[in-house]
């Protein structure tokens, strides 16, 4: 499974975290390693898991998605954080960046 990117994500919507599902399971190159729908049980799914990336969706809660992305980056620092979010809020892009998601 060297050429898969294994994948977890996270997004307290039901419907939002399974249109996302079905968007990366579209690609061959994708593996969804784990999915979770409460920010406080991620860390603990990622430190398991152990993915190449985790998705973290800000839109249901901006504050403790931006908490996540810091906590993720800290305890699995070998695992990239992208974050998405329907916001355009330039502030809450550089928050989350700058808490250690990936461009």
């Amino acid at each position: 499974m060297s050429n898969v990117l294994r994948l977890a994500i996270v997004d307290p919507d039901d419907s939002g975290r399974e249109s996302l599902k079905s968007l990366l399971l579209s690609m061959d190159i994708v593996w969804l390693e784990a999915e979770c729908s409460r920010y406080e049980f991620f860390p603990d799914v990622v430190g398991q898991t152990e993915p190449d990336v985790g998705i973290i969706a800000l839109d249901n809660d901006p504050e403790k998605g931006v908490a996540l992305i810091k906590k993720v980056s800290e305890v699995s620092p070998k695992c990239s954080v992208l974050v998405i979010s329907s916001s355009h809020d330039g502030a809450l892009i550089l928050s989350a960046m700058r808490s250690g998601a990936k461009e």
